[in-house]
């Protein structure tokens, strides 16, 4: 999946988990991320706001050049 310019707002995606793939110039706002897999997915000028992301998978997963405005951000491993 190649996403450009998309707008996310109040997703859920614990539910219905994020497509694997290439997210550029997108906005997530006020959307579930915990505990989802965002393994070696790419984001790439993207920005989340009031998102929920704790405990997310984030292995091999690409966030270039990404904002973050008040999100939750809790036991996430960027080492990885």
């Amino acid at each position: 999946v190649y996403s450009v310019d998309k707008n996310f707002e109040k997703e859920n995606f614990t539910l219905t988990p994020l497509s694997k793939g290439e997210y550029e110039h997108c906005v997530f706002k006020q959307c579930d991320f915990s505990e989802s897999d965002l393994q070696k997915i790419q984001f790439i000028d993207c920005e989340f706001v009031a998102c929920n992301l704790s405990m997310a998978k984030i292995a091999k997963t690409a966030f270039r050049n990404c904002q973050f405005k008040d999100c939750k951000m809790l036991g996430l491993s960027f080492s990885q």
